[in-house]
Order: structure tokens, then C-alpha cells, then sequence
């Protein structure tokens, strides 16, 4: 019951890094990371340019008792306020400090690409594999998030991406964390409007992308042309 980060890269492990602490300190709950293999063994040189100073929430407001332990507290008293308070404490801060990234198409859109952590740079690696740069993604109709934030999703931006979107391409490493808790946000809230959501399987259930391992570009780049009717990468 702890918000979880997805860096993208070792710089964000950084970036992150300062998020996480200040959230940590604003809904008093620990916060992890979920890292890629291939980011943990990587090195970078990163600039210490990062000020670490986020807005607070002004759509939040605290119970009048707070959000730490006290004494005496039961595990009951304890789970209800991680639920009730921390976590949709958590989710306010981060859309307030807009973590979740978020470009493309602002009006008209058919597909929604979304890819937390490192699964991002190879949706980026994809695109450059099929020659599409940002300034193609309206025409195309493709929306873009890159959520940092993965549990618990924030509901309001993701909503907000969603709406209007025939499908939602979710790329992740592992299992589908995210994916999972779209599929719920969008049928609590958009019902029969709500897109449909790929990822891990198809709208056929049949497999698309593996549960094991890390994502591949070019598997990606393969499926994105699919549906855009593009030539297939070579």
C-alpha cells in the first residue's frame, strides 16, 4: 500500500529520486521504484541541476488527525488510513506536480501509446524506427503518456488522456501493473465510452506483448505500424 515510481532512465532515478521524498513526506507513506534491470546496470553522467521543490496540492485536504501512526493504533485503523488518506494523498500531489507526461494529439486521436519506466525508451526507439517524430503524432492521431507515478494511477489526467481514444496501447517490462489498473479506471468511469485497452493480450485475448522479460522496440514498432497502417520496420 506505497505509491510506486517507474524511472525511465538513470537520470530520472535522480528526478525521481527528489519526487519521491517530498511525497513521501507529504502523505507519510514510503515510496519504492520499479527499476528495469537494464537501467540498474547502466551509468550515466547527470547534470545537479534539480531544484526538488513541487507544488503542493490545493484540491487535497488533510484529515484533522493526519496521516501518521499514533499510538495506540490497530492494523484496521492503520490500513483504512493508507487507503482513505495516503494513497489518494499521494495521487494529488503527483497531479499537481504533473509527473505523468503526457503530448500528441490534443483533439482528434485514435491511439494512445502508454509506456512507464524503461518501457518508454523503446517506444521512443520504436518511433524513430518507423520515422515518426512528435511532429507526426497529429496527424497520425496518437496520444503519448509516460506515467511515473504506476501505482496508484492518478485517475484525473489518465481520464483525461483516454477520452476519445478507440484503443490504449499499454507497453510495459514484467507484468501489467498499469494495464490492469487502466482496465478498471476506465470501465468505473467511461463505461461504454471507455477505449479498449491492449497491452499484454490483444482485444482477442491472444498474446502481444511478454509477461517476462523486458519489451523489444522493434515488437513495438511492429504493432504500432499494424495499426496505423504503416510499413512494417525492417
Amino acid at each position: 500500500l506505497m505509491p510506486v515510481l517507474a524511472p525511465a532512465s538513470v537520470r530520472e532515478i535522480v528526478e525521481l529520486g527528489l519526487f519521491g521524498w517530498a511525497l513521501s513526506r507529504w502523505c507519510g507513506s514510503w515510496v519504492g521504484f520499479k527499476l528495469a534491470g537494464s537501467i540498474c546496470e547502466a551509468s550515466a553522467t547527470v547534470p545537479a541541476t534539480f531544484a526538488g521543490e513541487f507544488p503542493e496540492p490545493s484540491d487535497f485536504v488533510f484529515p484533522a488527525d493526519g496521516v501518521h501512526l499514533r499510538w495506540p493504533d490497530d492494523p484496521s485503523a492503520m490500513e483504512h488510513r493508507a487507503k482513505a488518506v495516503r494513497l489518494p494523498a499521494a495521487q494529488a500531489f503527483a497531479r499537481a506536480a504533473r509527473i505523468d507526461r503526457q503530448y500528441g494529439a490534443t483533439g482528434a486521436a485514435r491511439l494512445g501509446l502508454v509506456a512507464p519506466g524503461r518501457a518508454y525508451g523503446q517506444l521512443r526507439q520504436a518511433f524513430r524506427e518507423l520515422g515518426i517524430g512528435d511532429h507526426d503524432l497529429a496527424r497520425l492521431g496518437i496520444r503519448v503518456c509516460k506515467p511515473a507515478l504506476v501505482w496508484p494511477l492518478e485517475p484525473e489526467r489518465t481520464l483525461e488522456f483516454a477520452r476519445g481514444l478507440d484503443t490504449v496501447f499499454v507497453i510495459e517490462d514484467k507484468r501489467p501493473l498499469v494495464e490492469d489498473q487502466l482496465k478498471v479506471l476506465l470501465f468505473d468511469r467511461l463505461r461504454r465510452d471507455a477505449p479498449a485497452v491492449i497491452g499484454k493480450r490483444d482485444e482477442r485475448a491472444s498474446a502481444l506483448l511478454p509477461e517476462s522479460g523486458e519489451v523489444d522496440a522493434l515488437h513495438v514498432a511492429a504493432e504500432v505500424a499494424r495499426r496505423l497502417g504503416l510499413p512494417q520496420p525492417r
